[in-house]
């Protein structure tokens, strides 16, 4: 359904004949209700000229009248329509709204311009034509119309920068697709297109959905990279980002996959969410351990965890300690090991990343006295999203951060990779500056 809201003014009379001109909008825009907005005197002076236009073989759109109480009070004509437009909204919620501002006083004009654009109306018009010498409109030949939504659009494309900026990825891909389908600048259309694509990709990145991430990168970001360029972004950085992606989806055990898991939680701890950062750096202490694992067992699919089901005689190979002490909980000649006894298998092998990992756990192994690694663990057990109920403060958050980045770095180390180097692919692009600054 379509609503036109129209003010009506008096003209000058028959030589500038403006209830021509509020039939002219009427036919082009062809609404389903007709609002028009008149003082007393064009009510009873205008509105039956308008209405002798339509002859047998044309219906007049059902029309209702809003009657003002001044024509020249921009404050109260405005309270009127606003007032007027609650009532059309309530009563038609899935309606389309316009506006037509061709005829009326200039604070009628005003009142129903800013008010139109207040409540979101999805186009205003109004009718031209050639001028006489006092200025006035003789006859009324074309419609100029502009879409309100290019207007929103400009004004939130820097909000939805700050908010894909502070990784509210799903709400700027669903509002940049609202706008980028309703606004007519060609340049606007494409910068929400784009910003779309670029959230869709995050979005999915977000959750550790590599696969959908890349495919929407591939598909999306790179399909609008010269608009993307064009605006501010960093195609430097969105290659990087290809390029790192690539590596997560290919790669289920990977650093790429430990760098991204360790800014993910950092993402987590600067949007407050301390609980989920600890969660995920639990996680991430496991899944280092299990990358490294793969240096040393060449006979498992770098699809599988290599932490399981290793065959008793494996351990009895490499880790004999180890086996003797595991022995008991062995099953089919097969044994699965906890982080802590992975990082033992890791120590007795002679791994640099064992003995790291093993200083941070323990402060005295023998005794069970656990050191900064270990206490912030069990921190995490005692979280509510883990075995407690206690909520996680940010001072443990930190702390956490802290000793897990540098568990990081010293993988990349015995990797002999350049941990800097991921991190940077890892970091997802920011929405352009030059963006926040120039349409404030």
């Amino acid at each position: 359904m379509k609503i036109l809201l129209q003010t009506v003014g008096t003209g000058g009379g028959d030589a500038h004949p403006v209830w021509e001109a509020l039939k002219f909008t009427v036919d082009a825009t062809k609404p389903d209700l007709l609002v028009q907005i008149c003082s007393e005197k064009t009510f009873h002076e205008t509105v039956p000229k308008f209405k002798l236009l339509f002859d047998s073989g044309e219906t007049l759109p059902e029309t209702e009248y809003l009657i003002l109480e001044s024509y020249d009070d921009f404050e109260c004509i405005r309270s009127q329509i606003k007032e007027k437009l609650n009532e059309l909204i309530s009563q038609h919620a899935e309606a389309s709204i316009e506006g037509d501002y061709t005829s009326g006083t200039k604070a009628m004009s005003s009142a129903i311009m800013s008010t139109l654009l207040e409540c979101g109306a999805t186009q205003l018009h109004c009718g031209v034509g050639e001028r006489d010498e006092t200025g006035r409109a003789t006859s009324t030949e074309k419609l100029v119309s502009f879409s309100t939504a290019d207007i929103f659009a400009e004004r939130m494309l820097p909000e939805f920068g700050r908010m894909f900026n502070k990784q509210q990825f799903t709400a700027v891909r669903q509002q940049s697709k609202v706008f980028a389908d309703q606004v007519q600048n060609k340049e606007l259309t494409q910068s929400l297109t784009a910003l779309r694509s670029i959230s869709c990709c995050c979005e999915h990145w977000n959750r550790f959905d590599y696969k959908q991430a890349h495919n929407a990168f591939r598909n999306g970001v790179r399909r609008n990279i010269e608009v993307l360029k064009a605006t501010g972004w960093d195609k430097n950085q969105l290659d990087k980002n290809n390029e790192h992606l690539s590596k997560c989806k290919e790669q289920l055990f990977s650093i790429s996959r430990c760098v991204d898991l360790l800014l993910n939680a950092e993402r987590c701890i600067t949007r407050g969410y301390y609980d989920d950062a600890i969660s995920r750096l639990y996680r991430l202490v496991e899944l280092v351990v299990q990358v490294r694992f793969f240096t040393y067992r060449n006979d498992v699919p770098t699809s599988q965890n290599p932490t399981k089901n290793i065959p008793i005689s494996w351990l009895n190979e490499h880790t004999p300690h180890l086996a003797k002490k595991k022995s008991h909980s062995t099953q089919f000649n097969k044994i699965s090991l906890a982080s802590n006894d992975a990082v033992d298998a890791l120590k007795e092998l002679g791994d640099g990343l064992g003995s790291f990992i093993e200083n941070q756990w323990w402060k005295d192994k023998k005794l069970k006295e656990k050191g900064p690694l270990g206490k912030l663990l069990e921190r995490r057990n005692d979280s509510y999203l883990a075995h407690g109920s206690v909520t996680v403060p940010k001072e443990v958050a930190d702390n956490m951060f802290l000793l897990v980045n540098d568990i990081v770095i010293k993988l990349a180390e015995v990797q002999n990779v350049d941990f800097l180097s991921i991190r940077e692919g890892a970091t997802m692009p920011i929405f352009p500056s030059k963006l926040l600054r120039s349409l404030k």
